[in-house]
């Protein structure tokens, strides 16, 4: 009996970028978020948003997109918690962007956003082109580059 893979051929891929992730300093975080909110008004992005959505339904991957969605949010929501902590002991210099909403919430979907289109660019990596997988991926790549992943089926 085999064991079932929950993110698909890529699990263990996306299992080592979700450990990284849990792993990053805090400061990474904010970073990335920013990265990924330039990001995301490109033609290029939106294209590679829409390479992706079309690959998950043709190659049946809903499963494994909907897996990786709880593990993200609360990656993404432990990360806002650590930002809001550090932000707490660190004077924030005058022109500083507050890192969290009461609650953390804004921070926490703001850090879940690149975090999720770079795993779900894992998720399909043997199914997108390399360009559409670096647009999706940039995101983070500044935390957890992709070499760190293993190897490209």
């Amino acid at each position: 009996m085999s064991v079932p893979l929950p993110y698909g051929p890529h699990t263990d891929a996306v299992r080592r970028l979700l450990q990284r992730l849990a792993a990053a300093p805090a400061e990474s975080w904010a970073d990335a978020a920013r990265r990924y909110e330039a990001l995301a008004r490109t033609p290029r992005y939106a294209a590679a948003e829409r390479a992706l959505a079309q690959a998950i339904a043709d190659a049946g991957r809903e499963r494994e997109r909907d897996a990786v969605v709880g593990p993200l949010v609360q990656i993404a929501a432990d990360a806002a918690e650590r930002v809001a902590r550090v932000a707490r002991l660190e004077p924030a210099p005058p022109a500083a962007a507050p890192a969290t909403s009461a609650g953390g919430d804004d921070a926490a979907d703001r850090f879940a956003e690149p975090a999720l289109a770079a795993a779900l660019a894992v998720v399909m990596r043997d199914l997108l082109g390399r360009e559409e997988f670096e647009a999706l991926y940039e995101g983070v790549a500044g935390m957890v580059e992709e070499r760190e992943l293993g190897p490209r089926a």
